[in-house]
């Protein structure tokens, strides 16, 4: 994100640096925003960088995050720097930037949030 706001040769001098004319700036400050409503079933939500999805399909995350919460009673600490530790081992290019929020497991079951996820 701070290419967006800053990195001269991406934004106000790209025609010097890249020696040829663009029709817009390379990279922009606006997000990719997408909205949708959250199901009973709903365990977690991967929030990452395209880094993250360029070598890593969505399908394996949610089995790595699913695996390691089982594993950690519930517990989702540690799955993001594995998940993007999992994208820098198969050679990203790109910055990665992983985040995971946890939903209760069962809160008609009586069991509480993590505190923090």
């Amino acid at each position: 994100v701070s290419r967006a706001f800053g990195d001269v040769e991406y934004k106000a001098l790209k025609e010097h640096a890249w020696l040829r004319t663009f029709s817009d700036d390379l990279v922009t400050a606006a997000p990719d925003v997408s909205s949708v409503w959250l199901q009973p079933e709903d365990e977690f939500v991967i929030v990452a960088t395209d880094g993250l999805w360029d070598r890593v399909l969505y399908s394996e995350a949610v089995e790595h995050v699913r695996a390691t919460r089982e594993a950690q009673g519930g517990s989702v600490a540690g799955a993001a720097a594995q998940l993007a530790d999992m994208a820098v081992q198969r050679n990203v290019q790109d910055n990665v930037t992983v985040a995971i929020l946890a939903f209760a497991v069962d809160a008609a079951a009586g069991e509480e949030p993590e505190a923090g996820s």
